[in-house]
């Protein structure tokens, strides 16, 4: 996204949760919430990503929906990406 990634795993204190007050609930239906908390996190100080040796997952094999991102939901998400 524009704003950097936190999506697919993102690991964060209680506190800077609290701080950036968590994901917003603008956001329906699938796109732009990581984007959205990702300038959460950037406006209170920013984040570090881990090394792949300090952790790894393994994405679990799913089929793609063509099409998600041309929705009206989906426009509505992008609308509200740079709610804080």
């Amino acid at each position: 996204g524009p704003s950097g990634n936190v999506g697919c795993a993102l690991m964060i204190t209680k506190e800077m949760f609290q701080k950036i007050n968590g994901y917003s609930n603008n956001f329906g239906g699938w796109g732009r919430e990581d984007d959205n908390m990702a300038l959460r996190l950037k406006n209170n100080g920013g984040y570090d990503s881990l090394p792949p040796e300090d952790g790894r997952y393994k994405e679990l094999k799913h089929l793609r929906i063509m099409g998600l991102n041309e929705t009206e939901q989906f426009a509505q998400n992008v609308a509200n990406t740079n709610d804080f």
